[in-house]
């Protein structure tokens, strides 16, 4: 029995562990995207989930040592848009502008780190599963927004901007 305790206290100690440095990875990552970016921001029209459009798009970050913040300007519409995201301290959630996502996952892939997190709400009018990833490197990242409606099975992407860092 004892063992056993020791091996659940080592397996909990190792996961707070991991979860606490997910913290410093991403932070890392969140203050190297600070700067001016230019992509694209495709997406699926929410008339019919089904026509897809693009528009060209900028962006703009920055980091304070605690938050990822960031404006996005489309070429197209004379909407953009602002926010922030923050990790907590465990490293297991990510609070992007107000909402609260759980963090599924984090990996290092080559140069790139990928963050994945997940969260219930709505989309379209529709109750779901929103699922959010960030795919970061050296001189791209990638925000992809999945919807997955409570009556279907799979995921579907409702956008994605892809952004490159901006040449001097």
């Amino acid at each position: 029995m004892k063992s056993f305790v020791i091996t659940v206290s080592v397996v909990l100690w190792s996961l707070c562990s991991f979860s606490q440095g997910n913290t410093t990875l991403i932070n890392e990552k969140f203050a190297e995207l600070s700067g001016e970016w230019e992509g694209d921001l495709e997406y699926l029209d929410l008339n019919d989930n089904k026509t897809e459009v693009q528009i060209p798009a900028k962006c703009t970050c920055s980091f304070d040592g605690k938050a990822w913040l960031y404006e996005v300007f489309y070429s197209d519409v004379e909407e953009g848009g602002a926010g922030e995201c923050i990790v907590s301290s465990d490293g297991t959630k990510i609070s992007r502008n107000g909402v609260k996502w759980d963090i599924t996952s984090v990996e290092e892939v080559g140069d790139k780190l990928i963050i994945v997190m997940e969260t219930k709400g709505k989309d379209n009018g529709k109750k779901g599963m929103l699922r959010q990833s960030i795919i970061i490197s050296p001189n791209t990242f990638e925000l992809i927004e999945e919807v997955k409606y409570l009556e279907t099975e799979n995921y579907f992407t409702r956008s994605k901007h892809t952004f490159k860092r901006k040449k001097l």
